[in-house]
């Protein structure tokens, strides 16, 4: 790939509406995580001491915060969470609540096992954060505080952020498949076989807990010509993610089968990654702007209908 097509895909002018929809679907996606998160995190805050094992930004403390610490940095993820949603004050907001958000999933992952689920949620916030994502459908550009006259409505600005949220993802992905053929398994995860081993262990963990185990998976145990079908699309989709970059209706497909995928999953190993799962993941994959269009065409094309219009006038008359 040549430099003047890596520039070309950063530097694409794209429209302000769609990096302020994927605004708005992040912020969305945090005040759920931090309201089913509520009590986990406040939980961690209270494990002993010498299970602390700093990771991530939770490497500058040294010892764990008080609880009442944790508390109150929870409260605070809440706030700028809103003002993040809105796009208020965002010049400062943006960056602080992706800042704080990735602190706090870093000290939630500082005790016992490291989760990586929302490693990608953390990355999107910060690209997101520090970018002009408010200077539409927000109230910094309702009351005139964020967005310049100078600025046009389609630019650059609104351009890389897209484009490296989707690069960051397919590198995450790829460092994923990469993980996989690098470990003892090597290439043999397109046999099959290690999936299904991995389903079977998770199986046998499930019934020797008492937790409630995947009837497709035991359903599937069987086929090993499934899990091989499995394996290879796992590897097209992890090692495969950068290339997708391409093209536009490759990249389509791509969110598709990796969406599909962490349902399959699910389905199939009763294992949820709520931030794929939820789709907001997918958020910069999605056409915003020409869904805007015809949002905004059907709509006046609703207000001129004939029916309509003199329904609303028959009304107005009666009123």
């Amino acid at each position: 790939m040549s430099p003047r097509v890596v520039l070309d895909w950063f530097w694409q002018p794209r429209r302000a509406d769609g990096l302020a929809a994927i605004r708005i679907v992040l912020g969305g996606y945090g005040l759920f995580y931090l309201e089913s998160r509520y009590k986990l995190l406040s939980r961690t805050a209270e494990l002993p001491s010498d299970l602390f094992r700093p990771v991530g930004l939770a490497r500058l403390l040294s010892v764990p915060l008080p609880p009442e610490v944790v508390g109150w940095l929870i409260a605070a993820a809440v706030v700028l969470n809103v003002a993040f949603l809105l796009g208020a004050a965002f010049r400062v907001t943006g960056p602080a609540f992706a800042l704080l958000m990735m602190f706090l999933l870093s000290y939630r992952n500082s005790f016992g096992m490291v989760h990586h689920s929302h490693n990608l949620f953390a990355l999107h916030l910060l690209v997101v954060g520090v970018s002009h994502a408010a200077d539409s459908l927000s109230l910094d550009r309702l009351f005139g505080s964020r967005r310049s006259s100078t600025v046009p409505a389609t630019d650059w600005r609104y351009g890389w952020p897209v484009a490296l949220v989707m690069s960051v993802t397919a590198m995450v992905y790829f460092l994923a498949g990469v993980a996989k053929v690098l470990g003892p398994a090597g290439w043999g995860w397109a046999s099959g076989e290690v999936v299904r081993s991995q389903v079977a262990v998770n199986l046998v963990r499930k019934h020797l807990f008492g937790e409630a185990s995947s009837p497709l998976g035991e359903m599937l145990y069987p086929y090993v010509a499934v899990f091989t079908f499995v394996g290879v699309m796992t590897l097209v989709v992890e090692i495969g993610a950068p290339l997708f970059l391409v093209n536009r209706r490759l990249l389509a497909g791509w969110a598709i089968a990796t969406f599909g995928m962490h349902y399959g999953i699910a389905w199939i190993m009763g294992i949820h990654f709520d931030y794929q799962m939820s789709g907001a993941m997918f958020a910069a994959y999605v056409p915003w702007s020409p869904l805007f269009d015809h949002l905004r065409t059907t709509t006046t094309r609703l207000t001129h209908w004939s029916p309509l219009r003199n329904a609303l006038g028959h009304r107005a008359e009666a009123s």
